[in-house]
């Protein structure tokens, strides 16, 4: 009889403990805290910064997101910080618009988190910072944004490791980065579906080959240094919806063969150094989806009409 009393108050003790266990809070691993409060302290926090959107044309919210971050609290419960509900593993940052100032070292301690899916460091002032190789150690990351950040230098052909990656936005309102666009970072990443490189110092040809079967779905390029021709593997990016290659020396004709790119919705050819008639080699079906288009300060001849290419919804001519 002792026996199973004993028995009974071992299990009673051990459904006890259990219960207490699963009720305690399940606090993001010490190493990643201490890992995001050595970020937090690489950088000042300028209170004047200013955050505008010169795409929707709005201002940003600006405010200061790790202000509060302090190893007295569990750090899945800070601000810009998104945990596995599981694991509590950090595998969102984001940090948007929130008056970071200072220099992103290559050896940052944000590269210790390692389970990343989603990184925002857009809107921050990173002046006279290279973007790290470091980068592509995100095995597991998704969504990339580090516009308008003033970050410089060459894109490293790193970032091609991101295999997993479905946005990639080294756009610029202020960023300069310079060189030609690597290869690698189109053809080794087979998930992505935005590309945005607009607005930096980007030269040479655009010698990228966009295979069948891609999954693009916009491809900024707008205000480079970028020459040479369009490239004809534009052709393979079927699911391609707003095509933007204006304001840089790109020297060819009118690239009519785009029209058959079905869900091509937007396209932007200006301010570039096009030339030639425009004609649709026949064919009236061309650019059937398209709503806007502007192929203004070229060299062309000839209009858009609607015999030739159907109708639009917005046009911007010669």
């Amino acid at each position: 009889m002792d026996c199973v009393k004993l028995v009974f108050l071992m299990l009673y003790t051990f459904l006890c403990q259990l219960a207490l266990s699963s009720s305690l809070p399940h606090l993001c691993p010490e190493d990643q805290a201490l890992a995001l409060l050595q970020f937090k302290n690489m950088f000042t926090i300028n209170p004047n910064d200013y955050c505008y959107d010169t795409i929707s044309g709005i201002d940003i919210q600006s405010y200061p997101r790790t202000v509060f971050w302090n190893k007295s609290t569990d750090c899945c419960s800070w601000d810009g910080i998104h945990c596995d509900e599981t694991t509590r593993q950090v595998i969102e940052l984001d940090l948007r618009c929130s008056q970071l100032q200072g220099k992103f070292h290559s050896n940052s301690s944000l590269f210790q988190l390692s389970n990343l899916k989603r990184l925002d460091l857009s809107y921050n002032d990173f002046t006279g910072s290279l973007i790290s190789p470091k980068f592509g150690k995100f095995s597991s990351l998704r969504h990339l944004d580090l516009s308008h950040s003033s970050f410089m230098g060459v894109i490293p052909s790193e970032i091609s490791h991101l295999s997993k990656l479905y946005v990639l936005l080294l756009d610029l309102g202020s960023n300069n980065l310079e060189g030609t666009i690597p290869q690698c970072v189109v053809e080794r990443n087979e998930y992505l579906s935005d590309l945005d490189l607009s607005n930096n110092r980007l030269s040479g040809t655009i010698n990228t080959t966009f295979s069948v079967g891609n999954t693009f779905r916009v491809i900024n390029l707008h205000g480079n240094k970028l020459t040479g021709k369009v490239p004809r593997s534009l052709i393979n990016c079927e699911y391609l919806t707003l095509l933007d290659l204006g304001n840089n020396m790109l020297n060819d004709t009118f690239p009519n063969w785009l029209g058959y790119l079905p869900d091509l919705k937007i396209l932007s050819l200006r301010s570039n150094k096009l030339h030639g008639p425009i004609k649709s080699s026949g064919n009236t079906n061309l650019f059937m989806g398209l709503e806007i288009l502007d192929q203004s300060s070229n060299g062309f001849k000839g209009e858009f009409t609607r015999k030739n290419f159907g109708e639009f919804a917005n046009h911007e001519g010669n």
